[in-house]
């Protein structure tokens, strides 16, 4: 029962990434980064640093809360529509919509804590992946991952303008692949795709950092060196047949700035990430983005391993909603095969100076006026 209370209540709660064929398979990667081609840039009061790259600590200004941070994708344009028919499948026929194309669902959420040099992080994520094909004969391949974990780590400082991190976290992973023939497709529904994944691992996995942030340079230039599943971060099965699959390590290398006036704000970057992977073309790992900050609402577009991405977040006051279209390459090779997408989030942040006085909150982070 947790597997179908995780997928179909961050479903509808919350929401985020799936392992296709040859997709990468990348967690806690923000609405903000779709829409700017997958670049992080950051930002000295955004506690989901942390997940990104700890080093990042040692630059956040007091403490900074991220209360919730939710997302929610898919690979079409209707997402509450591709939720629907998935909890609808019920019998052979009711695979029809299926047949031919890739169907993938993601969710996402986390709630994250840093103090200067230190954070702290519990966060899920999810996806699905359906494709049905040969009608004749039908065939649908399945691929599920939940995790979930909670994660804690720290920086220090090695000058003013460098530090070092690293984080371990304890992971739980639900998940793996299945293809269902037409034997035992008759009879399919919902509640059988899910209950057929039982193989359930446990996990110690670590992350490493080094940030360079020349903050009193003009545009702010920022190098960040993040080395996520140092080693490849095995399971040790606790349910099921077999351990769920390993994680992949992710040696990422970004190089980012920003800048701004009141009322108007200009970042962006570039990203070479999965620089360990041999196997992969260069083009799949390759990143770039911008964003353009109003008083309001933000406007971001960037290229995600050679696709065009875009994206736009919107103050709600209390809250920052975003949403972001983009493309992944789901193939062997940039251009063989694209699966394009649609992810929206909304998030509420707060921070406070040393002396846990309220500085800021909300979508936008508004600054409250200090008392003289």
């Amino acid at each position: 029962m947790m597997k179908h209370f995780f997928l179909f209540t961050l479903l509808f709660c919350f929401g985020f990434w799936a392992k296709a064929s040859s997709e990468f398979y990348e967690y806690n990667k923000t609405v903000r980064q779709a829409g700017m081609g997958g670049v992080y840039v950051f930002r000295d009061d955004d506690a989901s640093s942390f997940l990104q790259n700890p080093a990042y600590t040692c630059f956040t200004e007091g403490v900074n809360w991220t209360i919730f941070n939710m997302n929610l994708g898919s690979n079409g344009y209707s997402i509450y529509d591709d939720i629907g028919d998935f909890k609808k499948i019920d019998g052979i026929n009711s695979l029809k919509p299926y047949y031919g194309k890739e169907v993938y669902i993601g969710v996402g959420a986390n709630t994250t804590l840093t103090l200067p040099c230190f954070g702290v992080s519990y966060w899920l994520n999810g996806a699905i992946t359906l494709l049905a094909t040969n009608p004749p004969f039908p065939r649908l391949e399945v691929s599920y991952i939940n995790d979930q974990a909670f994660q804690m780590g720290g920086a220090f400082k090695l000058s003013d303008n460098t530090s070092v991190g690293a984080t371990i976290r304890r992971i739980t992973r639900l998940g793996g692949d299945q293809v269902f023939d037409a034997d035992l497709l008759t009879n399919i529904n919902t509640d059988k795709i899910l209950d057929s994944f039982n193989n359930t691992g446990r996990a110690w996995a670590a992350d490493v950092g080094i940030v360079t942030r020349l903050s009193k340079q003009a545009f702010n230039p920022t190098l960040s060196i993040a080395w996520k599943d140092v080693g490849r971060t095995r399971f040790l099965r606790t349910k099921g047949l077999e351990a769920p699959q390993s994680q992949s390590d992710n040696l990422t290398m970004g190089l980012t700035f920003n800048a701004g006036i009141p009322g108007f704000s200009v970042e962006g970057g570039l990203e070479y990430r999965h620089i360990t992977d041999t196997e992969s073309q260069l083009g799949k790992k390759l990143h770039m983005g911008l964003e353009l900050g109003l008083p309001f609402f933000d406007v971001r577009a960037g290229f995600n391993q050679g696709y065009t991405t875009y994206g736009f977040g919107m103050d709600l006051f209390f809250f920052q909603l975003d949403a972001a279209m983009y493309s992944v390459e789901t193939g062997a090779y940039p251009g063989q095969k694209e699966d394009e997408r649609l992810q929206i989030g909304l998030s509420f942040e707060m921070g406070f100076d040393p002396d846990f006085k309220l500085t800021n909150y909300g979508g936008k982070k508004r600054k409250l006026k200090q008392r003289r």
